[in-house]
């Protein structure tokens, strides 16, 4: 009996303990969502080359909002754009804080940074950030 109680007391705090940590791990996540903007180019823990792509933007096409660039590698990529995507400007070159950008702030010969919503880096992307000069 004294056997089967302590197994009920570890099972009830394992019960506690997940849901504590998934609430945790969850709220991380979405606090850098929400200071994403703050974070410079190449700069993003956990996210920046693993599911980004960064190079110079060689054009931009408005009729289907996709953009090229260059990769560091010298490959090109096509960057495809939502609505759905936020544009981050990162100002910190200029030493000024970081802004809400939008589509018109995309231009060639800028730096850019795309996240994708997959790890595949294909698709759609969560949001772009351009380097301001």
């Amino acid at each position: 009996m004294n056997v089967m109680k302590r197994i009920e007391v570890k099972l009830r705090s394992f019960y506690l303990i997940i849901p504590l940590l998934l609430v945790l791990l969850c709220h991380e996540a979405r606090s850098q969502k929400t200071t994403e903007v703050f974070i410079p180019i190449g700069k993003s823990p956990g996210v920046s080359g693993k599911t980004t792509k960064m190079g110079k933007v060689e054009s931009v096409k408005t009729q289907d909002y996709s953009v090229t660039m260059t990769l560091d590698d010298q490959t090109k990529a096509t960057i495809k754009v939502e609505k759905s995507t936020a544009i981050y400007l990162d100002k910190s070159i200029l030493k000024q804080p970081n802004t809400q950008g939008k589509w018109e702030d995309i231009k060639p010969g800028l730096v850019m940074e795309a996240k994708y919503t997959d790890i595949k880096k294909s698709g759609a992307c969560e949001w772009i950030k351009v380097q301001m000069k």
